[in-house]
């Protein structure tokens, strides 16, 4: 299963409890919802703009189902219909293939020529190029592209209609991740720039509360604070069309009321939920939990290493060898979760302690970490689902 089919992203998209707004009963929603599948979740989306600063990280679901960016992470599977990205690798979604320079510095991007967004305009580079100037511009995805060394406008060039290049100040093998991340998303610039003021050059407020996207999926209709209705866009050519025709994703604060719906039928999919609830899901064969660790959730224990008594080693290692990871974890997450960096003593020291502990290499940025020890990383559900009417689509992404 996939964040996009799924109208979610990764493990933070959706969950279930009573919903928000809606005048329909539970009920009604199970009856009239055939080709429809329904998720709920604890938060909502906040923001329909991919650039925008303090959005939820249920907007970030909304981002990878709306928009598409030039390139996509690949995926691997992890057991029979259950994916994940695969992050060292990368496979075209507006760009139908792209090329590196012998010295890395250039990028070259060659754009599918039958793309278009939901409104029906043909994706040019020139949406490519206005999009990733405007993303560098805003300081949100400013700050995270720049750890790519995609910085300035300058950067940016629309060579042709379906050409676009990149040129680096050097060589960074952060530069495809991010543009594979929804702080890259490309964006209808005609539309975008039609909402745009002299206060508001990059239109967005107009953004933030309307999709100028082209992705697998569009907005039927935006209920801030309590649902997204989303709708396939059958003129989607970034990929395999996704066999789901439309998601309903509401907002259902209680994780109890989101599995009682979810036990009962009235939805197809809870997100979010706490570990308590997965155990006693496991147990059912009402439902199927899938759980999939987040790459971007992790718990560790960090030193100032300039102030005493952090600054002698000597301290740091007691600190390492004393903790009891395994017994924390299982308290804190129970033991869903998965090692970092795996179990290795840090020194012949540690082990003749026979310590398990895993540690970090040392460190001098910022004044964290000589030898951090690495806990674990939280393993949180994907999704949990209803097994007597599965509607899963034939997997396409991560």
């Amino acid at each position: 299963m996939d964040r996009r089919r799924f109208i979610q992203q990764g493990s933070a998209a959706f969950s279930l409890g009573t919903v928000a707004g809606t005048s329909l009963p539970l009920s009604a929603w199970a009856q009239a919802r055939k080709d429809t599948l329904r998720v709920l979740s604890e938060g909502a989306p906040n923001s329909q703009d991919p650039h925008g600063e303090g959005v939820s990280r249920e907007s970030l679901g909304l981002f990878f189902n709306v928009y598409d960016r030039l390139i996509n992470f690949d995926r691997a599977q992890l057991s029979p219909g259950v994916f994940k990205y695969d992050y060292g690798r990368f496979r075209g979604e507006l760009a139908e293939r792209f090329e590196t320079s012998a010295d890395g510095r250039t990028l070259t991007f060659f754009l599918r020529r039958d793309a278009t967004f939901h409104d029906g305009k043909p994706v040019t580079a020139a949406d490519v190029k206005w999009s990733l100037d405007r993303a560098v511009s805003l300081p949100a995805s400013k700050r995270q592209l720049a750890t790519g060394s995609l910085e300035n406008p300058s950067q940016f060039t629309a060579v042709d209609a379906h050409t676009f290049r990149i040129a680096l100040p050097r060589a960074d093998r952060y530069t495809l991740p991010n543009l594979a991340l929804s702080f890259a998303s490309v964006l209808n610039s005609e539309l975008a720039k039609s909402h745009a003021t002299a206060a508001d050059p990059w239109a967005t407020e107009w953004v933030k509360a309307h999709e100028a996207g082209g992705g697998a999926f569009r907005i039927e209709s935006f209920t801030p604070g309590q649902q997204v209705v989303y709708t396939r866009f059958d003129g989607w050519k970034g990929g395999t069309a996704p066999q789901l025709r439309r998601a309903v994703f509401q907002v259902v604060p209680s994780a109890s009321n989101r599995v009682a719906a979810l036990l009962k039928g009235d939805a197809d999919v809870a997100l979010q939920l706490p570990p308590k609830d997965l155990d006693a899901l496991t147990d059912t064969a009402r439902a199927k939990v899938v759980s999939v660790p987040v790459t971007t959730s992790f718990r560790f224990v960090a030193f100032n290493t300039q102030a005493k008594p952090f600054d002698d080693v000597r301290v740091r290692q007691a600190i390492a060898y004393a903790l009891p990871y395994t017994t924390l974890l299982r308290g804190a997450n129970l033991g869903r979760g998965e090692a970092l960096y795996g179990a290795r003593p840090a020194s012949p020291r540690a082990a003749a302690f026979r310590s398990p502990i895993p540690t970090t290499p040392s460190c001098s940025r910022r004044r964290s970490c000589w030898r951090r020890p690495a806990i674990r990383r939280a393993s949180r559900p994907a999704s949990v689902t209803t097994s007597a009417t599965p509607r899963w689509p034939s997997p396409r992404r991560c």
